[in-house]
């Protein structure tokens, strides 16, 4: 059975969430609705809407909830166990 990258990739992506969840000791999805902003840059957990000074940016749901797990965490670093 071929496996495809791109699906073993994601997978390991969501795994890596999955842990550093874990390792916050926070669930994922029951968090409060939340604006961060770090120079033009802002991410409005309510809206999951990523947005620069240039207007909005396009992330799929991986990309996106991965950010918010490195944004979360900051400043610590989130080391992947595998």
């Amino acid at each position: 059975m071929e496996s495809n990258p791109r699906q073993l990739l994601a997978g390991r992506a969501r795994c890596a969430i999955w842990t550093a969840c874990k390792l916050l000791d926070e669930p994922f999805a029951s968090r409060e609705p939340m604006k961060y902003s770090v120079g033009d840059l802002s991410i409005d957990t309510g809206r999951q809407l990523v947005m620069r000074a240039a207007g909005p940016i396009p992330l799929p749901k991986l990309s996106y909830d991965l950010l918010l797990v490195l944004v979360r965490a900051a400043p610590n670093v989130v080391q992947s166990t595998n």
